[in-house]
């Protein structure tokens, strides 16, 4: 099985606390599972091998991130067009998407 993991926070830089512990958490199971796994993130992710889980980044643009919640709602335009295309060269099985409030881009690019 083939996994997508959509990380689509606006919380950059994080080495520690709760995201970081699930994410890490989340791979390791995975991984002792023998199944594959790629993210799609908005940024890099710490504790992760990036050569056996490859990380795919869609940053959002600057201004994005300085508009608070509005911000990460119009991250969708910019997230789901580029993901779409990672998605149609990797063809995963199944599409996690880690919760983001005002993000509905996995609802979206499962259809796709």
């Amino acid at each position: 099985m083939k996994i997508a993991f959509l990380r689509t926070a606006f919380d950059f830089d994080l080495k520690t606390g709760g995201s970081v512990s699930h994410i890490a958490g989340f791979v390791s199971g995975i991984n002792q599972l023998n199944q594959k796994l790629f993210f799609i993130s908005s940024d890099k992710l710490a504790e992760i091998n990036s050569a056996k889980n490859p990380i795919y980044l869609i940053r959002p643009f600057k201004i994005l991130t300085k508009i608070s919640y509005f911000g990460v709602l119009l991250y969708n335009f910019q997230f789901i067009p580029k993901a779409s295309k990672i998605l149609k060269t990797q063809k995963p099985d199944v599409i996690y998407q880690r919760n983001t409030c005002f993000n509905v881009s996995g609802g979206i690019l499962r259809k796709n």
